[in-house]
């Protein structure tokens, strides 16, 4: 729908809006009537009176329309790269029922005194667009003063970093859109959302307020998974540490390069360490930083998200363990991830055992047994890793809309479908790696071919019928959804069963059969 353009400048929209003292003053007597007309002692003329009374109302009303919508978009020469022309004192009585207000690309690079202002003067501000406006100074605390606030928009808006810290403090965000943006992290403004940490320099609390009412979070086309943090990590690592950290091991390196396997390590430091992944730790291991992955605990600061968009970011892994069960629309394209276990609720669990400690507490308890010539005939025994695979229940029961396509997956997870009674769509194209798919998905397809069609064709449709009284009389606690539009092409490695083996045997035997052909009718 085309919307015309206010002309007029900012001063003198604001000027010409209606004082809301002044409206509800009119409301007020509108509501209780002229006392002394509508009921004089006489009983004389009151009917004409409430009839009077009646139409100034509505006169009134259609004069005096407050502001509710604010639409100043595209304005860069009337705000100068700050908000202070909104903010003048004169205008607080005009911007009392503001709901919305529109500063799509007016090259503001400066909030201070929006969230002081508009917190006092509209109490009902629910809609904010400061879409396309370069806030180099980045959002200031002051925001959070908006507590009404529902809808945000700071799509392209060169945000660096981690997420600010008021978007943490707005209780009413039902819709927040920061797509096309520089964040790296989720550890807003120091409150570490997997380990409840808080930065000393933040001037929040610790505790991880959850955002309730918060149903589509977009994070499209910033620089997420790609492990560069700023400031403090989902580990709780600094970036300064973590460089420290980095020099120390290149110096250990070199100390020990060129030196025989052993020599030059302190073993009596290793320990086993585990990398399972919980809701209160970081995932994947040491040296993981937030930089790589979403808060682990999302179903804790987000509990009742429904749409989650992640797209053409740097992903390997998402690093979620606890889904918000009411998600319904993930969109996770164009990443790096290599398979969707997290989304199946599939925990993989690795962990490091350094043999030597073990040995030496083996000892310890059994004296007189030396074990260290074994431990020097085979020195690859020193340590090894044990990987294990958790298979939870669904993590995602809401689920009706995954998008993976432009990855990098592997494999389908079985269950994909199964395990998702309410999917309506599923997108895994352009997934270069991925050669096979679950049979549940080439069924829903209707490509699965089995071994009982061909030749006992005849017999298997007998059994049909018998199989079809059956499951109608006991059906399965938990069947794939209905009908489910999935996409799978193209991808080149990706072939329906039946069509071709990886080896490319069907090729080969289709070339045998047409070569015997050949030969038996040169005999002829």
């Amino acid at each position: 729908m085309f919307i015309k353009k206010d002309l007029r400048k900012i001063p003198t929209i604001l000027e010409d809006a209606v004082d809301c003292n002044a409206y509800d003053e009119a409301q007020e007597e509108d509501e209780n009537g002229d006392g002394d007309e509508d009921y004089d002692d006489n009983g004389n003329n009151k009917t004409n009176n409430k009839s009077n009374i009646t139409k100034s109302k509505v006169k009134r009303i259609k004069r005096e329309e407050p502001l509710t919508v604010l639409r100043l978009g595209r304005r860069k020469q009337e705000f100068n790269g700050t908000v202070q022309v909104l903010c003048d004192i004169t205008h607080v009585p005009k911007l009392k029922y503001l709901q919305t207000i529109n500063l799509y690309e007016c090259n503001i690079n400066n909030l201070t005194g929006f969230g002081t202002m508009f917190s006092v003067c509209s109490p009902n501000l629910t809609t904010i667009n400061l879409g396309r406006n370069p806030l180099s100074d980045g959002i200031p605390d002051e925001l959070s003063k908006c507590q009404s606030l529902k809808h945000l928009w700071l799509d392209d808006c060169g945000l660096t970093g981690s997420l600010p810290n008021a978007l943490l403090h707005l209780p009413n965000l039902e819709s927040l859109r920061i797509p096309n943006n520089n964040i790296t992290d989720l550890t807003i403004g120091g409150i570490n959302t997997n380990t409840n940490t808080t930065n000393s320099s933040s001037s929040y609390t610790s505790t991880v307020i959850p955002l309730k009412k918060l149903k589509l979070l977009c994070l499209d086309r910033n620089k997420l998974g790609s492990g560069i943090v700023h400031g403090s990590g989902i580990d709780g690592t600094s970036t300064k540490e973590k460089d420290d950290n980095e020099n120390s091991r290149v110096g250990k390196d070199k100390g020990t390069k060129g030196k025989p396997e052993g020599e030059g390590k302190d073993n009596s430091s290793a320990t086993v360490t585990p990398t399972t992944s919980t809701c209160n730790s970081s995932v994947s291991g040491s040296g993981s930083g937030g930089g790589r992955f979403l808060p682990s605990n999302l179903a804790e600061w987000l509990p009742n998200l429904e749409e989650l968009l992640v797209r053409h970011n740097s992903f390997t892994k998402l690093g979620i363990t606890k889904w918000p069960s009411s998600l319904k629309i993930l969109h996770v394209s164009s990443n790096q991830l290599e398979d969707l276990d997290e989304i199946m609720g599939i925990t993989n669990m690795s962990s490091g055992i350094d043999v030597d400690d073990n040995m030496n507490m083996n000892s310890d308890m059994n004296s007189g047994v030396d074990d260290t010539p074994m431990m020097e005939d085979n020195p690859s025994l020193s340590s090894f890793t044990v990987s294990t695979s958790i298979v939870t229940s669904s993590a995602l029961p809401s689920l009706t809309h995954l998008y993976a396509n432009g990855n990098q997956l592997k494999n389908i997870p079985n269950g994909i479908l199964t395990n998702h009674p309410k999917l309506q769509r599923l997108v895994v194209s352009h997934n270069a790696p991925l050669k096979q798919l679950p049979n549940e998905v080439w069924d829903q397809l209707g490509l699965l071919i089995t071994s009982d069609e061909g030749g006992e064709k005849e017999k298997g449709e007998e059994k049909n019928d018998i199989n079809d009284n059956n499951n109608k009389e006991s059906a399965p606690s938990s069947t794939s959804p209905a009908c489910v539009e999935i996409i799978w092409k193209p991808n080149p490695n990706l072939n329906p069963p039946g069509s071709i083996n990886d080896d490319g045997d069907s090729d080969n035997n289709n070339n045998n059969d047409n070569s015997n052909d050949n030969d038996e009718s040169m005999q002829e």
